[in-house]
């Protein structure tokens, strides 16, 4: 995977670290960002599902993917099409959406993340 922030994360080590973290006994591999402040490096919902696809190739693991993926149609099609195992909507969640259900709370991290609560 490459982590979209110049001089960062590329496929190949990437694919070496998440052998040796699943070799270690890893359970599950995450492909997600925003530690470092990723943001949608222009690709539109689901930049990071290729980079899942390229890493769920080499494990055997359940692969979590993330990236601006808020249409569920979309996340079932990902997992459908075996491209990941798992689809994470985080942010998607902090989102207002108009008429559904109660809004939660943001709160920000000490990192600069948001977190949310029912």
């Amino acid at each position: 995977m490459h982590d979209e922030r110049p001089g960062g994360l590329t496929l190949a080590p990437a694919c070496l670290t998440a052998s040796q973290l699943v070799a270690a006994g890893a359970a599950l591999i995450d492909v997600s960002g925003g530690l470092a402040g990723s943001d949608d490096p222009g690709r539109g919902p689901g930049y990071f599902v290729g980079y899942a696809e390229a890493l769920k190739a080499i494990v055997d693991v359940p692969v979590l993917v993330a990236g601006g993926i808020s249409d569920p149609r979309m996340a079932d099609l990902i997992v459908r099409s075996r491209r990941a195992d798992i689809v994470g909507i985080g942010r998607a969640m902090l989102t207002p959406r108009s008429g559904r259900g109660r809004q939660p709370r943001r709160s920000v991290r000490p990192d600069g993340g948001a977190s949310a609560a029912p």
